[in-house]
């Protein structure tokens, strides 16, 4: 009798391992930026994106010599934001695959884009949609069709599934930031081109602009395009940026100075220029600025440029910098109502700067 209980205490045991959890793994490789902005949950529909932009890869990986013969992958989308008035991840999108096997021993890569397709030969059975849901009923109302995801958190998470059980055997997660920007705003130089050139006198003007896309929301990848064009004489802006442009660059800052090295801007000769800010996510989009247009003075006039940069160290308003347009040699210049030079000038700035000083008034004549 202790034998034969010893026999039946072996033959359970000996099946333990039958009944553990799988060791096949899975691997969710993501292919979007950590933020992505501007996004739309139709970007997430690969089921409906086909062979659209590559959002992830998906490794499968099987260590033993078990054969996997109905496995399918659901894919899910959740949503963290305030916008959604609820605590938590909320499930806005979920996609079901057809089944597929893996071999002993075997490896496989499942791109997203080929969820719709059979373009994988690794793919043994063709992964095509059965299930398409917005699950939360409150974002669906604020996630309509052609509207953007608000701010929050994206994650996309992957079950590998057992159709027999319809128990997860393993998974994996990819978290991603969503922000939206909505402008790029130029500085200087120059205005809106509809209302026609204004005058600079700096030969090599530093370009700035503001925008909601900050530096660095891509890591090192430069995120503004800055084109420069130069006009058709007797023609009008739209000639002008429809040539290629005189100067272009892309940047990952707020600011920009054509090098030493380019062809430089000349004298007495009017530019247009714009900056597009390059929105990342499942595609990339491009937020456009105004164009604004310039004229170098002719004369460039060195004083005129360095009473300029001096002023601008301490004076926000623009218009102060109108008046100097026509200021010459010969003009005069008050500030606080003390007839200054510009050695005088550097002093107080440099005065202001170190808040000995205030500025009360600026009057050139």
């Amino acid at each position: 009798m202790r034998l034969k209980k010893l026999f039946y205490t072996l033959t359970f045991f000996s099946l333990l391992p039958a009944t553990q959890t799988s060791a096949v793994t899975v691997n969710l490789i993501p292919s979007l930026p950590s933020t992505m902005t501007n996004a739309h949950i139709s970007q997430f529909d690969i089921f409906a994106s086909g062979l659209g932009p590559l959002m992830f890869v998906i490794q499968i990986t099987n260590p033993d010599d078990s054969v996997y013969t109905d496995l399918r992958l659901r894919y899910r989308v959740y949503l963290e934001s305030p916008a959604a008035g609820t605590q938590g991840n909320q499930r806005i999108y979920e996609g079901l695959s057809n089944i597929f096997h893996v071999n002993s021993f075997e490896s496989i890569l499942i791109k997203s884009n080929d969820f719709l397709t059979e373009n994988n030969p690794a793919v043994r059975a063709s992964i095509q949609s059965t299930v398409y849901e917005l699950k939360d009923p409150g974002i669906k109302e604020k996630i309509s069709d052609g509207q953007r995801i608000p701010d929050g958190t994206i994650e996309f998470r992957i079950d590998l599934e057992r159709t027999s059980t319809s128990a997860s055997i393993g998974s994996d997660i990819s978290s991603h930031t969503i922000s939206n920007v909505t402008y790029v705003d130029l500085d200087y130089p120059g205005q809106d081109a509809s209302r026609g050139p204004s005058t600079i006198y700096e030969p090599r003007p530093v370009f700035s602009w503001r925008s909601d896309l900050l530096p660095g929301t891509y890591g090192n990848d430069d995120i503004f395009d800055i084109c420069v064009y130069e006009e058709v004489p007797g023609g009008t802006m739209g000639d002008a940026i429809s040539r290629p442009p005189y100067h272009s660059a892309s940047v990952n800052a707020l600011s920009y100075t054509i090098p030493q090295s380019s062809p430089q801007l000349e004298k007495g000769v009017t530019y247009f220029w714009e900056v597009a800010a390059q929105s990342k996510g499942a595609n990339t989009t491009a937020i456009e600025s105004p164009v604004f247009a310039f004229t170098i003075d002719k004369t460039g006039n060195p004083l005129v440029w360095e009473i300029i940069q001096q002023l601008r160290l301490i004076i926000d308003d623009e218009s102060i910098f109108e008046k100097i347009e026509g200021y010459d040699a010969d003009a005069t210049i008050y500030i606080n109502g003390d007839k200054m030079n510009i050695t005088d000038l550097r002093q107080f700035v440099s005065e202001v700067l170190s808040e000995q000083r205030h500025l009360e008034s600026v009057e050139i004549y």
